[in-house]
């Protein structure tokens, strides 16, 4: 088997089904590939429908993984799975149909290397100031890379990117302790880079994100994006310098983004006047975002001290 892709997935039927759709579609035949869907402890119809469509891949496997989070879920799937590469993609991501075989083509002339495809926004940038943020892909997905055959650890982003097996499993897998969606990816490329590993960009490999979200769940995301990187600092503190602004500048994005707190109430609404002002709105919105990505990191922060300080003055015996 040449490649097979893992796609965690939880409480996301409908977006789930639209994933595998596209799967389908590949140029390449189906039994050239493998798909395995691991579910993450889905309260939906998730389970249900996996072992319906399940049938329609003649080289399929799904399976629960109720330990929380997409690193325990996309290491249970490299530990299950028999392709020598391994895709990772999301389950709210259409596949182009050239997608597989051009992260085949950029392995087969580049062994050993990990490939990055591209991801194309599928939100209405004309819906809101909070979708007009999200459009924006330079300010969640940067893909201008000065030589795209050595791309920075830091832009693995495991909604479209693939790895041999065997560097996953050298490089010791993801890193369950990140238990949500933030810098695990991060922290794998950081370890891939380590043992050598180039990432090649390769943006003929591209799917369209269209991820279902609301303004409160993003904004919970950047929260625990926050606490994810200082995760992430604490685990490797010589990437400091590469990844952590100066106080100053955290400090001036933390006070712009508290500064238009009352914002948000307006970010998601449709409003007939608004879209000459998503420019303005949107980088509002931004720095709101800014702030609680902030708030999450020092909250981590604190918390890790104050658990620090216990220890230290708790009693021996």
């Amino acid at each position: 088997m040449q490649l097979s892709i893992v796609i965690p997935t939880r409480n996301r039927a409908s977006q789930l089904e639209r994933t595998l759709q596209n799967l389908l579609l590949q140029t390449i035949p189906t039994q050239d590939f493998e798909v395995v869907v691991v579910d993450n402890d889905s309260g939906d119809e998730t389970p249900e429908f996996l072992r319906r469509f399940g049938q329609r891949f003649p080289n399929w496997q799904c399976f629960g993984q109720p330990k929380p989070g997409a690193a325990a879920a996309r290491n249970a799937g490299i530990a299950s799975c028999q392709g020598a590469i391994v895709l990772f993609i999301d389950d709210d991501v259409i596949a182009e149909p050239d997608l597989v075989r051009q992260h085949l083509k950029s392995h087969d002339s580049h062994p050993g290397c990990a490939v990055l495809g591209r991801v194309l926004n599928g939100w209405n940038q004309n819906d809101s100031a909070f979708h007009w943020v999200i459009s924006q892909k330079e300010l969640l997905h940067s893909f201008r890379f000065p030589d795209s055959s050595n791309v920075p650890f830091q832009h693995l982003y495991t909604c479209n990117a693939s790895v041999p097996r065997d560097l996953l499993l050298k490089a010791g897998l993801f890193d369950e302790q990140f238990a949500g969606a933030a810098f695990e990816d991060t922290d794998l490329g950081y370890r891939l880079m380590r043992l050598g590993c180039q990432i090649l960009f390769n943006p003929e490999a591209t799917v369209l994100h269209e991820p279902v979200l609301s303004l409160k769940s993003f904004m919970r995301k950047r929260f625990d994006a926050g606490a994810a990187l200082y995760r992430l600092l604490s685990k490797h503190p010589e990437l400091e310098t590469t990844m952590l602004p100066s106080r100053l500048r955290r400090g001036l994005r933390w006070a712009l983004g508290w500064s238009v707190s009352p914002l948000p109430l307006i970010f998601d609404k449709h409003l007939p006047f608004a879209p000459l002002l998503f420019p303005v709105l949107g980088k509002a919105c931004w720095y709101h975002f800014e702030y609680l990505f902030w708030t999450g990191y020092h909250q981590a922060a604190r918390s890790e001290d104050r658990t620090t300080n216990t220890a230290v003055c708790k009693p021996a015996g």
